[in-house]
């Protein structure tokens, strides 16, 4: 996972690392368990689900954009 600002490619904003990254990436790591912390995860599972639809992932609003 990159981090930084988020790029062109970065639809997901990842809680438990605090990273913006392609969705494409939280399903494999999700998928394959790549890691320990991915395998377990609810918003992994979510964003599976939602790629197996089809769907783009779900939007999550940040404090900044409520107010805005």
């Amino acid at each position: 996972m990159a981090t930084g600002a988020r790029g062109p490619r970065d639809d997901f904003y990842c809680w438990k690392f605090e990273v913006w990254y392609p969705s494409e990436d939280c399903n494999y790591r999700h998928a394959h368990q790549t890691h320990p912390d991915c395998a377990g995860c609810f918003q992994g599972r979510m964003n599976l689900r939602y790629a197996s639809r089809g769907l783009p992932p779900p939007i999550v609003l940040t404090d900044e954009a409520e107010s805005a």
